[in-house]
């Protein structure tokens, strides 16, 4: 697995781990008026939105996982890993780059998640 920069052209595949992952983490945790919100063309428009402050995880080719940065804030924006990749280490991989990436630029760094989400 290795871990870097998303690329322009990756935001479709992006938009659709993201989009999947928060489906999965969300189902039953918020209204169904948000879950019918976030449609794919919602993904879509804020992969694009965030490409150059996404790191990904690949392995192969296939992206196991994103993670978008608030550089300015130190915030973790989203984090998603692919239902096939989860329990092999790549959320906490991603989560450790953004610590170190964070490290010395903010007292302290955050991500909010809903209850329920594991």
């Amino acid at each position: 697995m290795i871990l870097r920069p998303a690329r322009p052209d990756e935001a479709p595949r992006l938009a659709e781990l993201w989009r999947a992952a928060w489906l999965d983490g969300h189902a039953g945790h918020v209204p169904d008026a948000l879950m019918d919100a976030r449609g794919p063309e919602h993904f879509a428009a804020h992969a694009e939105k965030y490409a150059g402050s996404t790191i990904v995880a690949s392995e192969d080719g296939e992206l196991l996982g994103l993670i978008i940065l608030g550089d300015d804030e130190g915030e973790v924006v989203q984090l998603a890993v692919a239902r096939s990749a989860r329990g092999r280490g790549v959320g906490g991989a991603l989560l450790r780059h953004a610590e170190e990436r964070f490290s010395g630029r903010h007292d302290e760094a955050w991500l909010a998640v809903v209850p329920g989400n594991h």
